[in-house]
């Protein structure tokens, strides 16, 4: 009995059995949630951050820095809107250096990270995970595939836009409430998220939409379904 995270996982693991030539065995999709309620005190604790370290306006990218999270996709983005004499927010980046990411570090070190416009946060807690979803103008998540995206899901959970590829199991994240990019397509992929940046009556928009209609997935139910299963 497999559980899966997803929809598109479970696709992927009955097309991984069907080309080994042997049966698929039961599959439960689990879901991941997107609450941080459940882990956090209703009285926040002050975070680790200081507040020259959180810029005042900032895009924010929560993923391992590794090639499948497609970061080199944003430095460009933001190397060629400061080329043409945008003034973009900072680009803020949580997470940990993971494998074929020195392709993008190597790019952030030999232009000063981008005259400091693109900041990286290793290893913060939940907590200021939670400010930073809170006080961005959005959030970013291109990646070439996902198992399920928990960025996403947290992001929407925040009432932050996400702007995302269309790929693997994204759309099962965000479903309706998404904003889609094609990654193949550079010139596309610059427009909407200069469009996002610019036009903040839009943005309020889907952020309104979002709050109506998305429904968080709480860790207690991911829990119950995968004690449900184990038990079948």
């Amino acid at each position: 009995h497999i559980l899966a995270v997803s929809e598109h996982t479970a696709a992927d693991v009955r097309g991984y059995a069907a080309s080994l030539g042997v049966p698929t065995p039961p599959i439960t999709v689990t879901r991941n949630g997107s609450s941080f309620a459940e882990f956090l005190p209703k009285l926040e604790p002050a975070g680790e951050l200081r507040q020259d370290e959180v810029p005042e306006r900032f895009v924010l990218f929560v993923a391992t820095i590794e090639g499948r999270k497609n970061h080199d996709l944003l430095l460009r983005i933001w190397h060629r809107m400061l080329a043409e004499g945008d003034d973009p927010p900072h680009l803020v980046c949580v997470g940990r250096l993971g494998w074929r990411s020195s392709a993008f570090i190597s790019g952030l070190v030999e232009t000063d990270y981008l005259d400091g416009r693109i900041r990286l946060m290793r290893d913060i807690s939940d907590t200021d995970l939670q400010g930073l979803y809170r006080n961005c103008i959005f959030t970013v998540c291109p990646s070439f595939y996902e198992g399920w995206g928990l960025p996403v899901g947290e992001s929407l959970a925040m009432g932050r836009v996400c702007v995302s590829s269309d790929r693997a199991s994204i759309p099962e994240v965000a479903g309706e409430f998404g904003t889609y990019i094609d990654i193949e397509d550079f010139e596309g992929s610059l427009a909407a998220i200069r469009d996002m940046i610019r036009d903040t009556a839009k943005r309020k928009r889907i952020e309104a939409k979002i709050r109506r209609g998305y429904k968080p997935v709480s860790w207690r139910a991911v829990a119950e379904r995968v004690i449900e299963a184990s038990r079948e």
